[in-house]
């Protein structure tokens, strides 16, 4: 079984199934089809931009530039030792809320649907694709 958790750390009332349907879709099109979790954690711009400088060491300006983020777990510092859960545990993915209120309205599309376009997107970069 694979497990999604999603937090929000905004205000704003949305629906976080097509989330995590988009995260599962992603994982199960890439051979992940059972025993792993990945969380999502929806914020403001402010706070993804607070990560994107934290951890990945930007400038506020590049930071702040960030619809999403993702965080590989077995790439963070130090050595990570996976529990004995037979859990694969992929990392987690940063969405920003204001982002994808700026993305919808340009798109012509609902914010939850961007967030999910977003959360799927970097669901990829924690399965290893990257693009250019």
């Amino acid at each position: 079984m694979v497990t999604v958790e999603i937090y929000s750390k905004v205000g704003e009332e949305f629906d976080f199934e097509p989330i995590e349907i988009a995260v599962k879709k992603t994982l199960r099109e890439h051979g992940v089809v059972e025993r792993a979790e990945c969380s999502v954690e929806v914020v403001s711009r402010q706070l993804i931009t607070h990560y994107a400088m934290e951890y990945l060491k930007e400038e506020e300006s590049e930071a702040a530039e960030h619809p999403v983020l993702s965080f590989v777990q077995n790439e963070l510092e130090g050595e990570f030792v996976n529990p004995p859960d037979g859990v694969e545990h992929l990392g987690e993915i940063i969405v920003s809320y204001d982002h994808a209120k700026v993305m919808a309205a340009q798109n012509g599309t609902s914010v939850t649907d961007e967030m999910a376009e977003l959360a799927s997107h970097a669901t990829l970069h924690l399965l290893g694709i990257h693009h250019d």
